[in-house]
C-alpha cells in the first residue's frame, strides 16, 4: 500500500501533466481563442525573469521569451540547462563586446549531456514548448 508521500507525489505529477493541456481561462474574455497553455506561459515567464535579471546593454528586452519554443527544445525544459545556456550566452556576449544574446549565440553554447542528447534527437521536428 502506498504511503502518503507516494500518493502525494503521484497526485502532483498528475496535476502537472494537466497544466500542459489547460489554457488560462482569462484569455477567453479578451477574445483570444487559442491561448498558450499554463505550462507554456510559465516557461515563457521564467525566461523573461532570467532575461530581466541579466540586462546587457545592447540586448533588447523580450528577445529571449520570443525564442521560448527553441529554448524549450534546446534544454528539454530543464531549468538548470536553461539558466546555464542563457548565462553562458550572456558571458560570451560581454566578452566579445556585443552584449546581445541572439539565437545564433545561444546555438553556440554547449550544454550538459542530457540537454544536448535531447536537442540532437529532436532537431528537425517542430518543437512543442512544454
Amino acid at each position: 500500500m502506498a504511503d502518503d508521500t507516494t500518493r502525494g507525489t503521484a497526485s502532483f505529477i498528475s496535476e502537472m501533466s494537466v497544466l500542459k493541456r489547460v489554457a488560462p481561462t482569462g484569455w477567453w474574455f479578451t477574445g483570444n481563442k487559442a491561448p498558450e497553455s499554463v505550462a507554456e506561459h510559465s516557461f515563457r515567464e521564467l525566461i523573461a525573469g532570467v532575461e530581466a535579471a541579466l540586462d546587457p546593454r545592447a540586448h533588447r528586452a523580450g528577445t529571449l521569451p520570443r525564442h521560448a519554443a527553441y529554448l524549450h527544445q534546446r534544454t528539454a525544459g530543464r531549468i538548470g540547462s536553461l539558466t546555464r545556456l542563457i548565462r553562458q550566452a550572456a558571458i560570451t556576449s560581454i566578452l566579445d563586446g556585443t552584449e546581445r544574446i541572439t539565437k545564433t549565440s545561444l546555438g553556440q553554447v554547449r550544454l550538459d549531456h542530457l540537454a544536448e542528447t535531447h536537442h540532437h534527437t529532436t532537431r528537425g521536428r517542430s518543437p512543442n514548448p512544454c
